[in-house]
């Protein structure tokens, strides 16, 4: 998993990886060679909507064991078959997913497929909450502190970071891609958890517990 840095004007770069399963090697190598010119990636700054394929899909195979980032990284370390989304929120690519195979466990599924493009556009939208909440500098901190205190659910702070943010209940179903019936009854619990009675008690609520965060 990566943070994309870098926009359609300018050289799209991963950065801040994530690594699950197996060891990565060779990964200051990938980060710091000139690789977004590889086949793997040539155009992929130009991607405007999440989308999930596999490396198969786009290159034959002989042609894809002949690039430079397979040769140097990929089959040093065993990887022949890469399943990728490149995540995109308002048209803009901020991270990747990379799944990969050995050679002798076969290429990935059209299932496998199906499944993380289904969960990718939710991946993307968490992540720009982060990436969001990342450059208010603190939110992530202080909406932590309110789920403590008063044991607010993970979505239940996020409404509650939309909240703050001014946004209504529609946008906020939009933001979240859940039904205003749904903000509503999330909004109908944070009231009960937090002891108050309308947006207003809840926005001031929220004012005096950054003011407290302030002052520590």
């Amino acid at each position: 998993f990566f943070i994309a840095e870098g926009s359609r004007e300018s050289k799209l770069r991963f950065k801040r990886p994530a690594v699950v399963g197996a060891k990565a090697r060779f990964m200051e190598e990938f980060l710091e060679d000139d690789y977004d010119k590889d086949p793997y990636f040539i155009g992929a700054a130009s991607i405007n909507r999440t989308e999930t394929f596999r490396d198969s899909d786009l290159m034959p195979e002989e042609y894809r064991m002949s690039t430079d980032v397979y040769r140097n990284i990929y089959r040093k370390q065993g990887i022949h078959y890469g399943l990728r989304s490149y995540l995109v929120y308002e048209g803009r690519i901020i991270g990747n997913i990379s799944l990969f195979n050995a050679r002798e466990k076969g290429d990935f599924s059209t299932k496998d497929v199906a499944v993380l493009d289904l969960l990718a556009p939710h991946v993307s939208l968490k992540l720009a909450l982060l990436l969001a909440e990342e450059r208010r500098g603190g939110a992530s901190a202080l909406y932590l502190g309110l789920v403590r205190r008063f044991g607010l659910t993970a979505r239940e702070a996020e409404v509650v970071a939309e909240v703050a943010s001014g946004m209504g209940d529609r946008e906020i179903a939009s933001a979240l891609c859940v039904s205003s019936s749904t903000v509503k009854k999330h909004l109908h619990n944070i009231y009960g958890k937090t002891g108050v009675s309308s947006r207003v008690q809840l926005l001031a609520l929220i004012h005096g517990f950054e003011q407290e965060k302030d002052d520590e």
